[in-house]
């Protein structure tokens, strides 16, 4: 026989709970944003992602190719986003050259995190967002 009772009372939450999952991840922004095709390559403790993002024929911004570990959730011309698997890295490289070369930029950075609770503060569930800020670099050296 079924329960009367909502999970979320069942689980202690004050407030009906979710079961909406997340990622821990890294979000890395382009500043400024870019508007060709780039190659990506991010490291930390020991794990390395290459990919490349590009626009398709229909205009939509796509993982077009990559190496490593799991590819980015999201890229587009403002950043993308790569899903940390095990502990939160405390210091990421991040190297960012469009095809074009006229967009370069790497930096070492620890990333700011913030925790995300999608099921709200009373309800299990929290993910680690990290969040990086790459700058072009002096675009008066690009060729």
């Amino acid at each position: 026989m079924a329960s009367l009772i909502p999970p979320s009372v069942l689980s202690g939450c004050a407030t009906p709970c979710t079961h909406v999952g997340c990622f821990d991840v890294i979000a890395v922004k382009l500043e400024p944003a870019v508007v060709s095709d780039y190659d990506a390559e991010v490291a930390w403790d020991g794990f390395t992602q290459a990919f490349r993002c590009a626009r398709g024929a229909d205009g939509r911004w796509r993982v077009d190719e990559e190496t490593g570990g799991t590819p980015p959730l999201f890229c587009d011309g403002s950043g993308f986003q790569l899903e940390i698997r095990d502990e939160l890295p405390s210091l990421v490289e991040v190297a960012v050259t469009t095809l074009t070369e006229d967009w370069t930029g790497s930096t070492a950075a620890m990333p700011v995190y913030r925790a995300i609770f999608p099921n709200g503060p009373d309800c299990p569930g929290r993910c680690d967002q990290g969040s990086i800020t790459l700058m072009q670099d002096d675009p008066g050296l690009a060729n």
